[in-house]
């Protein structure tokens, strides 16, 4: 067959690999060659792959990989613009050249990418998914060329990686990632002085921090191998770790590949403290072949290619109590004046499928009348001021709604309200996109509408098609909100009208620190709105605040959360039990 590869663009296809992907790609290529097939990779400019036609593409330093660990909400920008153009370039003269080829295989995860390969109609186009769905736009996309005949055949490279994609289309193939295991050195038994290993790539979703924490508390060394893919993450949370950690941790830098398997070959063992729903793990498949076992926490496709007690072992995630080994949950509620805020919704009451359906969990207002005795509390909510307090209805809290816009010392029916002076001029804006959205609920069937005292929310979790109800009310929302200067945001299955004013809880927890002369503070939440508080608690670790943040993991976590945060519970009965065990220790203080 005449096979035509399509590389990712973001990186060359070269030793030292960028990634799993871009090493698996060299392989196929390879691979494919030695059984007298024809390849042609298309690739960018530096790729070498030996013995392998390559067709140059030249593409601009600008066009840089995709941060999937950062917010959802990735704006267009020039450089999206210009790897739009240099994919609609490709595939027009690919198309032009069909003749060619007898099949088109792509490997580039970029919405440009699927989009412009539906030009090509006469050679079957294939398309890897390397990523699980962490991209809503090419989520959107996939889903759009599902519902218009599914003209692409879609390939992934895991059980697991396929069923994140299963609310946007089919996926037509599993394919697992495979190894040249003749290339591989073997090494049977490591000295006993061996250290640890950790492979990937440095981004928060690989589990570097964790890595490094795990080493520590198991007395080993450990040995870091892996290019720099988020230069900001490692310049803000690893290499401060490297320093502090000295002669414990070793970084070697991105290594070619023969160099790593030899080290991996020598290593005790392979951390793969994975932060996300991992899709494959080529490097847990290397090390396995070189005789290396590998120690994973159960997620993704981990599962599906280490067997526990043989190959390897699955452990369940635990991060312990804390990531900055500088603080513990105790030295923290220790301190007084003491401020613990809570959001309420995935962090004190389970996800319901309507607002009005929310319940705080059992137990919870208890804990909250007993740890008032000990601190000044916040409930910190997107909800409006009444409808988050209603759900508490306790006095004495300090209430603080729609991201910090509305205040009560108290229950807001109780005591008065104030609002931020700026906000005020937004009421009849806001009023209007949600009466807008309310003249259109016949052809939003599912959706709710939110009313706050400024802006509101639009939730369509019942909605028979999230995905496109999403599209519609964005689309009938994005025009309007411009004209009348209010913002868009998103939450999890939510829009948000909101005030274009720097409103958010980051500065609210600022503020509910300041007002109270708090010497240390505790922030728990679970969502994308929560992120300002999380980032905002570690600023203030630097000024001298004892600062601490919680996150409740649930199934859709925003990565970046996971990786900010000190400490990470599973789901609402995960947080309610680490607060019954912080009221305990308040309670041994007194």
């Amino acid at each position: 067959m005449r096979v035509a590869l399509v590389a990712p663009l973001v990186s060359a296809i070269a030793q030292p690999y960028l990634g799993g992907a871009q090493a698996l790609l060299a392989d196929l290529a390879q691979g494919l060659l030695r059984r007298g097939h024809s390849i042609t990779l298309f690739a960018r400019d530096d790729s070498f792959v030996p013995g392998i036609d390559i067709e140059s593409v030249v593409v601009p330093r600008e066009v840089q990989p995709a941060n999937f660990s950062e917010e959802r909400e990735r704006p267009a920008d020039t450089s999206f613009f210009t790897q739009a153009n240099i994919f609609l370039d490709l595939f027009l003269h690919l198309q032009n050249r069909s003749a060619e080829f007898d099949v088109i295989h792509v490997h580039a995860f970029d919405w440009p990418a699927y989009a412009c390969s539906t030009l090509i109609r006469d050679v079957p186009v294939l398309h890897t998914l390397h990523l699980p769905a962490v991209s809503p736009e090419i989520n959107t996309a996939l889903h759009v060329l599902d519902q218009q005949g599914h003209p692409l055949t879609l390939i992934t490279v895991s059980h697991a990686c396929a069923h994140t994609y299963q609310e946007y289309t089919p996926i037509d193939h599993v394919i697992y990632n495979g190894l040249n295991l003749d290339a591989i050195p073997f090494s049977p038994k490591p000295s006993k002085e061996a250290p640890l290993l950790f492979a990937g790539r440095i981004a928060p979703e690989k589990g570097v921090e964790e890595a490094i924490e795990i080493a520590a508390m198991a007395g080993h060394r450990l040995l870091i191998a892996g290019g720099i893919y988020d230069r900001l993450y490692y310049e803000e949370r690893i290499e401060p770790m490297l320093e502090a950690a000295g002669e414990r941790v070793t970084y070697l830098g991105q290594l070619e590949r023969l160099a790593l398997w030899k080290i991996m070959g020598q290593a005790l063992g392979l951390l793969f403290p994975v932060e996300w729903d991992e899709p494959f793990g080529l490097v847990a498949v290397e090390s396995m072949a070189t005789g290396t076992p590998v120690i994973a926490y159960r997620r993704g496709a981990v599962e599906e290619i280490i067997r526990h007690g043989e190959t390897g072992f699955l452990v369940e995630e635990v991060r312990g109590y804390i990531l900055n080994r500088q603080l513990n949950v105790r030295t923290v509620l220790a301190q007084r004046p003491l401020g613990l805020a809570f959001d309420i919704d995935g962090t004190l009451s389970p996800i319901a499928p309507t607002p009005d359906e929310a319940k705080i969990y059992p137990g919870v207002l208890p804990l909250l009348e007993q740890a008032q005795k000990y601190a000044h509390i916040a409930i910190l909510t997107g909800r409006s001021i009444d409808d988050g307090a209603s759900m508490v209805n306790l006095d004495g809290l300090t209430y603080i709604g729609t991201h910090g816009l509305e205040w009560s010392e108290g229950l807001p029916w109780l005591h008065s309200v104030e609002i931020t002076s700026e906000a005020l001029n937004y009421y009849e804006p806001g009023k209007y996109l949600l009466d807008l959205v309310e003249q259109h609920l016949e052809e939003l069937p599912g959706v709710i509408v939110q009313r706050k005292r400024i802006g509101g929310s639009i939730h369509y979790r019942l909605a028979p098609d999230p995905i496109e109800t999403r599209q519609k009310i964005l689309s009938l929302l994005e025009q309007p909100a411009q004209q009348v200067h209010m913002r868009l945001s998103e939450g999890k299955l939510i829009v948000e009208i909101r005030v274009p004013l720097p409103v958010h809880k980051g500065l609210a927890i600022r503020r509910f620190v300041e007002r109270y002369n708090l010497s240390a503070i505790v922030f728990a939440g679970d969502d994308r709105t929560d992120l300002d508080a999380v980032i905002e608690t570690t600023r203030m670790r630097t000024e001298g605040i004892a600062a601490l943040s919680i996150v409740v993991q649930h199934q859709d976590t925003l990565p970046e959360l996971l990786t900010q945060a000190d400490i990470v519970v599973q789901e609402v009965p995960g947080m309610v039990e680490l607060f019954r065990e912080m009221v305990t220790i308040l309670e041994s203080h007194q």
